[in-house]
């Protein structure tokens, strides 16, 4: 009987649970490149909330606060990558 793609892909995930690390790291990179170059979507409010956030802090701002926190999320994924082993 032959595997599947998403069997192999489970048997793969479950024999190596710490490169799920590596690609959500490389998911928040692709985010903070989205931002850097300010592709809308990448910083578009959703709520009310961020659009209070983003009427405060301005366009410029908000995007600079969400590039921080998403270059803080990679480096901690990265830092857990790395203790994984």
């Amino acid at each position: 009987m032959e595997m599947d793609f998403f069997d192999k892909l489970n048997n793969w995930v479950q024999g190596h649970p710490g490169n799920g690390y590596l690609i959500v790291a490389g998911l928040l990179t692709l985010w903070l490149f989205g931002v850097i170059m300010g592709w809308k979507w990448t910083y578009e409010a959703n709520s009310w909330k961020q659009n209070a956030l983003r009427e405060i802090l301005g366009a410029g701002m908000y995007r600079f606060c969400i590039g921080a926190i998403l270059a803080i999320s990679i480096g901690i994924t990265l830092y857990l990558y790395s203790i994984a082993g």
